[in-house]
């Protein structure tokens, strides 16, 4: 087995996926699939999604005052907080727009989105609705919610236009991900967020009151009653997911009421990339 393509113990799937276009991308998977399996399309709800937990990431971007570093110079992880903010915005306004794709992964027996790992997240963390997808029945698998499901042949798939379509040899099958609008170019915006929250941080009037220390905003956080972000946590304990809500409300500027967290906004901002006036 090539070295690219051997599974370490704490991987949940192959990295690797084929060098081809997506046409041959198409072809390939769907002479090499089972005959019981099938790209579905269907709404699903996100909740039944596994998502990674990019708290750790986003707590040393900001502690550690990574958004100094130029992004070229940045690893994927330490650029997951822009890319969050930047799909926060999208994601709150307009929710998912484009399917996204799913396959089941039987090793860890949960419904895997790629691309769009950190979309998941984000909608899950502000707007945790039904989403358009392109399933994968990895080796045949089915579910109640699946009832509905349309099946999407060669030709269909085509007619949705897809941006970009690859597949990885991957549990004991072939795996597609399928790529829409701005899922596949995603530099450019995480680099104008990225900007965005240098100059925002860096600015000495960002402040921030909260009823609890919120530690990845410890640099920011005051006692004044003048500041302009006012955040309410209305828990005891304070869950990983209303820190990052937090995080990314405060850094944008946009206000938030739920049962478990309040952010308001005490001063004017004309848009997420202006000073506080």
């Amino acid at each position: 087995m090539p070295p690219h393509y051997k599974i370490a113990s704490n991987n949940p799937y192959i990295f690797s996926e084929f060098k081809l276009n997506s046409n041959e991308s198409i072809d390939l998977f769907y002479q090499l699939k089972k005959d019981i399996e099938y790209i579905f399309y269907g709404k699903v709800d996100n909740l039944l999604l596994f998502r990674y937990n990019f708290l750790s990431d986003i707590t040393a971007y900001l502690k550690e005052k990574k958004f100094l570093q130029p992004l070229h110079q940045s690893s994927s992880n330490e650029r997951q907080f822009a890319k969050c903010c930047w799909l926060a915005d999208s994601i709150i306004d307009n929710g998912i727009i484009d399917p996204v794709s799913i396959h089941y992964n039987p090793r860890m027996q949960q419904h895997i989105v790629h691309p769009g790992q950190s979309r998941i997240y984000i909608s899950q963390l502000f707007r945790p609705e039904a989403i358009n997808c392109l399933y994968f029945n990895t080796s045949g698998v089915r579910f109640s919610w699946m009832k509905k499901f349309v099946t999407v042949n060669k030709e269909s798939l085509i007619e949705m236009h897809p941006s970009y379509v690859t597949v990885s040899a991957d549990h004991g099958s072939i795996i597609p991900h399928i790529y829409f609008g701005n899922q596949l170019n995603t530099l450019n915006s995480v680099l104008k967020y990225h900007d965005m929250i240098k100059h925002r941080l860096s600015d000495k009037n960002f402040q921030i009151k909260s009823n609890i220390k919120i530690d990845p905003l410890e640099h920011w956080l005051t006692d004044s009653d003048t500041a302009p972000i006012e955040i309410t946590i209305k828990t005891k304990k304070f869950s990983d997911d209303d820190v990052v809500r937090a995080c990314i409300l405060a850094v944008l500027g946009r206000p938030w009421t739920s049962d478990t967290l309040e952010v308001k906004i005490n001063q004017y901002i004309t848009n997420p990339f202006s000073k506080f006036c």
